[in-house]
């Protein structure tokens, strides 16, 4: 485990990792990809790597003990054997892989030996592969031919189809950092940097150095694999790599080895924080006591079951994620996994919970309406086949697939939740009370204005569903209300100014009224 002295070193660290990662475009959001985010609180996860063995030209020989996961760090060390293959080395590669729209970067201190320290993105071999390398850093060429190298990145990419090379490189050098930049004029051996990439689409792909662009590079073709994530240390006699590395350097334990301390890995996903997520639950139609239930927590291959129905109940509340064309996913509510039908479709098959992807045709799920108010939840790729609760109800009934039919009343489910608004539609609504002269509500909220607590009278159903907003839509407050508690509201929390008070009711209808707080 890793040991910081001093608390400011840490902070130093955790600020260059923040200002590394590129502002996302609008509508966007980076979210962590923990397959390929390792390091980060001290020790590594060796589970997520392999070490593949093949290996470059002569000297290098590939060892799988030569790359540890020791004191915290990944190392990859150079050691002096005997043969032709005489510099022995080792490689780190990504389980998991990932595409465009991403961003990562790895916090590396290089070997002072003259060699490659790399940190790369590929998929593929020598006639046919996508390649992105992020950093090819050599702080000590031997050849005299490359002054430059100790400082520089030595960024490009690689396309290759059938033996045609697409190739363009941007040799950005740290000195040309801004002043006051970490690392500027640094050479990669003396400290740990930060080196990343934002892979932005099919063909750009912008380069960064502690927190700042670092050089680009535009594909002449589009790139088409997902690439993993790779570490190597090698030499080679050649005036383009610096030259070959010094024998005797590689039995020096303080200059042979490449360290890495973290790495991190982030992707691309829309942003939906401006908007109110419809959250649903799903009760089956011929026995509506009991509802679809994700049991506690979230897992892939999780059941999914009957349970007595409670509006309250966290593990029966789904957002609804409209996937366009008539159909949508149940992501179960303050988790990342979804109502999954596995692959095809047959009698009997059970649906269970999966880490929510949005191409996963698994997940998607047709709104039939059969009538009454009831739904039938139609699998994407295997339409013949729907959500099946069985005959009546009881708690850990499990869920299936089945041949859908609209008769089947098994397969007819009632939704209920909140009114899948956006912060637009909310402005809609309050522009639409604004406007209107006279309106016949459903419920009337007093006192108006309020200070502390508002009350909300003209409920005639159970249970009541209310939701607060400001005016840009934006969700400040969500309560249950029922004839037990009085539909009293606390709002002392809630700052000055005008509100859109919602109220949904269990038919699904909602109805919206202003009110001031003082």
């Amino acid at each position: 485990m890793k040991k910081m002295k001093l608390s400011l070193l840490l902070i130093v660290i955790t600020l260059t990792s923040v200002i590394a990662q590129p502002t996302p475009p609008a509508g966007k959001k980076w979210v962590a990809v923990t397959q390929l985010t390792d390091g980060v609180n001290g020790e590594w996860t060796p589970g997520k790597w392999i070490k593949p063995l093949w290996n470059y030209g002569e000297p290098v020989q590939m060892a799988a003990e030569n790359a540890q996961f020791t004191n915290g760090e990944l190392r990859i060390k150079a050691t002096l054997t005997g043969g032709a293959r005489w510099f022995k080395t080792s490689r780190v590669q990504s389980k998991a892989q990932i595409k465009y729209p991403m961003y990562t970067e790895s916090r590396i201190k290089t070997a002072h030996i003259s060699a490659y320290n790399t940190f790369w993105m590929n998929n593929g071999d020598i006639n046919n592969r996508d390649e992105i390398d992020i950093i090819e850093n050599n702080s000590k060429p031997s050849c005299g031919c490359q002054p430059n190298f100790p400082w520089t990145m030595n960024s490009q990419y690689f396309h290759v189809v059938n033996g045609d090379t697409k190739r363009m490189a941007d040799n950005f050098d740290n000195r040309n950092l801004p002043d006051g930049t970490p690392g500027k004029g640094v050479k990669w051996n003396e400290e740990f940097q930060v080196v990343g990439v934002w892979w932005k689409d099919a063909k750009n792909i912008q380069f960064y150095l502690n927190g700042q662009p670092a050089g680009k590079v535009v594909s002449a073709r589009d790139f088409t694999r997902n690439l993993n994530l790779i570490w190597d240390l090698w030499t080679n006699d050649a005036s383009w790599l610096g030259g070959l590395a010094i024998k005797s350097d590689l039995n020096n334990n303080s200059i042979n080895t490449m360290r890495v301390d973290w790495v991190k890995t982030w992707k691309l996903e829309d942003d939906n924080s401006g908007a109110v997520d419809n959250v649903v639950t799903m009760r089956k139609g011929n026995a509506n006591g009991f509802s679809i239930d994700g049991n506690n927590g979230s897992a892939n291959n999780q059941n999914v079951y009957l349970w007595a129905s409670n509006n309250n109940n966290v593990n029966q509340q789904w957002v609804e994620i409209n996937r366009g064309n008539g159909f949508y996913s149940y992501k179960k509510k303050n988790t990342n996994h979804c109502l999954d039908g596995g692959n095809g479709g047959a009698n009997g098959q059970n649906v269970k919970l999966w880490s929510c992807t949005n191409n996963n045709q698994n997940q998607h799920w047709k709104k039939v309406n059969v009538g009454g108010g009831k739904f039938r939840l139609e699998k994407r790729n295997a339409s013949g086949f729907s959500i099946d609760g069985g005959n009546g109800g009881a708690n850990l009934q499990n869920l299936f697939l089945w041949a859908s039919s609209n008769n089947n009343a098994n397969q007819q489910w009632l939704f209920s939740g909140n009114s899948s608004k956006s912060s637009n539609a909310i402005k809609s609504n309050i522009k639409d009370i604004d406007n209107a002269k006279d309106i016949d509500l459903d419920f009337v909220v007093h006192p108006n204005p309020a200070s502390n607590k508002i009350t909300i009278e003209g409920i005639v159903t159970d249970t009541s569903e209310v939701i607060i907003y400001d005016l840009m839509g934006v969700q400040k407050q969500k309560v249950i209300i029922n004839s037990k508690n009085a539909n009293n509201i606390d709002v002392s929390t809630l700052a000055t100014g005008v509100y859109l008070i919602s109220v949904k009711q269990e038919n699904g209808e909602s109805s919206f009224a202003k009110f001031i707080k003082n």
